[in-house]
């Protein structure tokens, strides 16, 4: 009964031995070099654009957005495929590894959402993932995992090397009810002191102003489509915004 404290205060260990020698914050893994109309606004859901998921990835990388996002699901079988939600054995799937050399024939930064991280699966999706987005480590940009798995992605990020980004998922909606949602929520405030990177799906979020003492860090929202509050998420703090604008578009 006593091993799962003891496991999270040694991943909590773990966590700032990682941060504290990790690098210096980038830009949010911009290679300043790319071209973009808005460094900070970034495509939702990238694989959904187009009638299909590889035609979806080209127009993403050939839209004006400097970065874009992708859920991804890990199978020990198939390895990582692109989906929102796990899908049954018998559902045709798209995998992430038939449309790689897509996503890497272009400059954007990349945001995974990890959907199922787990203890279990950590090795094989980050040896999966240092294989086959090699290239960003030499162009000098950022490939960020996002989970809401904390404790799960700060062992896989210590694992990863440093061009590979924990995203850290808080979820501010579950903190207005019970002291059990405050207690659920306390456990991932360190990530809010620590961490470089956390995602959040609200606004006005404490994670903008991160804790005493410790640099804030980015903040990346999502989803926004509404021009005002973009620009007033920005003037909170946010660093990037995720938006389904290409969603409407022919």
């Amino acid at each position: 009964m006593r091993l799962k404290p003891l496991l999270i205060s040694l991943l909590f260990l773990l966590l700032i031995f990682s941060l504290l020698t990790s690098e210096e914050v980038s830009d949010v893994g911009h290679d300043q070099s790319l071209s973009c109309y808005n460094r900070s606004l970034w495509l939702h859901k990238a694989y959904q654009i187009r009638s299909n998921i590889k035609d979806s990835l080209v127009a993403a990388m050939d839209s004006g957005y400097c970065g874009y996002e992708i859920d991804i699901i890990w199978d020990d079988q198939l390895g990582f495929y692109i989906s929102h939600d796990s899908l049954p054995a018998s559902t045709e799937k798209t995998l992430l590894v038939d449309v790689i050399d897509t996503i890497n024939s272009g400059e954007k930064i990349i945001w995974l959402d990890w959907k199922n991280i787990t203890f279990a699966n950590i090795f094989k999706g980050k040896e999966f993932l240092e294989n086959h987005f090699s290239k960003y480590s030499k162009d000098g940009r950022s490939l960020f995992v996002e989970s809401s798995k904390v404790y799960a992605l700060s062992f896989f990020s210590f694992l990863s090397p440093s061009w590979i980004k924990p995203l850290y998922w808080i979820d501010f909606r579950d903190v207005r009810k019970t002291l059990y949602d405050y207690l659920r929520n306390f456990k991932n405030l360190p990530f809010l002191c620590f961490s470089d990177y956390v995602s959040s799906n609200q606004m006005a979020v404490p994670s903008f102003k991160g804790c005493p003492f410790f640099e804030k860090p980015k903040v990346f929202l999502f989803t926004i489509n509404d021009s005002l509050e973009a620009s007033k998420a920005f003037e909170l703090g946010a660093d990037v915004i995720l938006t389904d604008f290409l969603k409407s578009t022919p």
